[in-house]
């Protein structure tokens, strides 16, 4: 999962792409320490895209073509 905050604007967008995991159907949990998250299938990233993603964002660069953002629920 990759989220983004914009501290500008407050808000926080999760990212997702067109090519959902059917390994992975809606709903699938995420669980960690810090709780439980329901995810959507095109919600789940192979590594090397989340390191292109994060490489983008250091750099100050457009985000990958593959990489799209809508509002991430709340907390």
């Amino acid at each position: 999962m990759v989220e983004h905050f914009d501290a500008g604007t407050r808000t926080r967008s999760r990212a997702f792409h067109d090519k959902p995991n059917p390994v992975f159907p809606d709903g699938t949990i995420l669980a960690f320490r810090a709780g439980n998250i329901p995810m959507r299938s095109d919600e789940w990233f192979m590594s090397t895209q989340v390191i292109e993603i994060f490489a983008a964002f250091l750099k100050g660069v457009s985000f990958p073509t593959f990489v799209r953002w809508r509002p991430a629920p709340g907390f």
